[in-house]
C-alpha cells in the first residue's frame, strides 16, 4: 500500500489512529497520534482512512525553470561538538562498527523551544525534488529516510524551508531556505561523525539555522516596585555557596548550578576555577539530598559544550542506588541532569 506524508491511518493490531508525519525507511513510517507523539510502525500494520467526499484536485501552476531560480548555496562544513540552539541536518550510521561503510540514516533535529514546519527537497536534473515534509516538535528528531552509501551522490546539494511557531508567547522568527552543498568525500572521514546531544550514536552534522536572538523588543513596560522587589530576592539567593539542608522527605530538589546562582561575583575566575566551584556544588548538594531522603534532584547545567554535564556524570557513576538521565526537555531543554535516589 502507498502512504504519502499527511495521511490518515488506522491501527490494524490495535485500537487508534493517526497522521503519517514522515517515514523511517521503506517498511515503517512515522505517525503522528492524537496526543501529539511520533510513533514508528510498519506500514504492513496501517491503513488508510478513506475521506468519503474527496476535494476535486487543483491543478498547481508551473513551477518556475530552474535556469530562472536565483540560489544561495551554502557550503556545508560538519560540526564538531559545539550544537547551540537551531535545526540540524543529521546523517547516523546504522552503527559504530565500521561508521565508513554503514548506510546513514538521515534525519533532522529541531533543537529549540519552538515547534517546526519544514520541507527537504534534493537537486536532479530536473531541478529540487521535495522527498519530506512535515512538523516536528521542540527537542525531537524526524528520521528521513535511510541512504545507502551508492545513493550519498544524491544529497550533494540539499534544500531546507522552515517555518517557526508555538502556541505559547514566543518571540517570532523569520522563516529559514537554505541550499546546503554537501561534498561526499566527508562522508568517508571517520572524525566528521561527531557525538550529538540528539541521539545516542555518532552522526555527521550539519547545521541548518540557529535562532535570531537579537532584541528588538520595543514599548516594554517595567513595574519600578516589581523590580526592585526581584533584585532583593537576587540578592538575597546568592548569598549562600554552600550546600543548604533540605526538609526531611522532601521528595525533589532542584539546583542551579549557574555560577552567578552559587556566587555573589565570579570576576577574574578562570573556567577551571568555575567548574571547581560547580562541582563542589554538585557533590555538597548530592550528599544533603541523600541524608535529607530526598527522592529525586535535578542538577541544571545548562548545554554549552558539555564539559559540565561530563564531570557531574563522572561523579555520580561513583554512587551505588542511584539512577540518572536527561531531565525532561519541555521543561529544561537539554540543560539539566535528573537524579533518582533509590
Amino acid at each position: 500500500m502507498q502512504f504519502k506524508i499527511g495521511d490518515k491511518v488506522r491501527f490494524l493490531n490495535e485500537k487508534g489512529e493517526g497522521v503519517i508525519s514522515g517515514f523511517v525507511n521503506k517498511t515503517t513510517v512515522n505517525v503522528r497520534i492524537e496526543e501529539g507523539f511520533d510513533i514508528p510502525y510498519l506500514i504492513d500494520q496501517l491503513v488508510t482512512i478513506h475521506n468519503n467526499k474527496p476535494s476535486e484536485p487543483i491543478k498547481p501552476p508551473e513551477p518556475l525553470p530552474v535556469n530562472e531560480i536565483v540560489t544561495v548555496i551554502k557550503e556545508i562544513i560538519p560540526v564538531d561538538s559545539t550544537f547551540s540552539k537551531g535545526v540540524y541536518l543529521l546523517f547516523i550510521p546504522e552503527s559504530d562498527k565500521n561508521i565508513l561503510e554503514e548506510p546513514l540514516q538521515l534525519a533532522i533535529t529541531n533543537y529549540t523551544a519552538y515547534d517546526l514546519l519544514y520541507t527537504l527537497s534534493t537537486k536532479r536534473a530536473e531541478g529540487y525534488v521535495t522527498i519530506s515534509s512535515g512538523d516536528i516538535s521542540a527537542g525531537r528528531n524526524n528520521n528521513i529516510l535511510l541512504i545507502s552509501r551508492s545513493e550519498l551522490e544524491r544529497f550533494t546539494h540539499v534544500k531546507i524551508d522552515l517555518i517557526y511557531y508555538s502556541n505559547a508567547a514566543h518571540k517570532p522568527q523569520p522563516p529559514v531556505s537554505e541550499i546546503l552543498r554537501i561534498n561526499p568525500v566527508r562522508f568517508y572521514k571517520e572524525n566528521n561523525f561527531v557525538k550529538t546531544p540528539f541521539v545516542p550514536k555518532r552522526a555527521f552534522v550539519a547545521a541548518i539555522a540557529g535562532l535570531d536572538d537579537s532584541s528588538n523588543w520595543e514599548n516594554v513596560e517595567i513595574d519600578p516596585d516589581e523590580l526592585a522587589r526581584a533584585m532583593k530576592q537576587k540578592k538575597s539567593s546568592v548569598q549562600t555557596v554552600l550546600s543548604k539542608p533540605h526538609k526531611l522527605n522532601d521528595p525533589e530538589v532542584e539546583v542551579d548550578l549557574h555560577i552567578e546562582e552559587l556566587i555573589e561575583s565570579h570576576a577574574g575566575m578562570s573556567n577551571a576555577q568555575i567548574l571547581d566551584v560547580q562541582l563542589k556544588h554538585v557533590k555538597a548538594e548530592l550528599e544533603t539530598a541523600i541524608a535529607s531522603n530526598v527522592k529525586k534532584i535535578t542538577f541544571i547545567h545548562g548545554v554549552g559544550i558539555g564539559r559540565l554535564k561530563q564531570e557531574i556524570y563522572t561523579i555520580l557513576k561513583t554512587y551505588d542506588r542511584i539512577r540518572f538521565y536527561d531531565a525532561p526537555y519541555s521543561k529544561y531543554g537539554f540543560g539539566a541532569t535528573e537524579v533518582v535516589l533509590r
